[in-house]
């Protein structure tokens, strides 16, 4: 077993809750286009295989909050 893997464990944690934190993910659509309101559909439709993987891709796009990256840096 890795000897790293407890550090690798404690540091997924903090990295997951500053994605939330700092950035607001937004869904793509087909297309390339950013979705908003109700337009945020995102397709659950699957596709054969081992762990049934989805048939397209979730596709997403962090865009940063400006008054969160200020507050935590100062």
């Amino acid at each position: 077993m890795c000897p790293g893997v407890n550090l690798a464990t404690s540091g997924m944690a903090t990295l997951l809750a500053s994605l939330i934190q700092c950035f607001d993910l937004q869904v793509l659509g087909p297309q390339g286009q950013i979705l908003k309101g109700g337009d945020a559909k995102v397709s659950m439709e699957e596709r054969a295989g081992l762990t049934v993987p989805r048939a397209h891709s979730l596709v997403c796009v962090p865009l940063a909050r400006i008054g969160v990256a200020s507050k935590l840096l100062s």
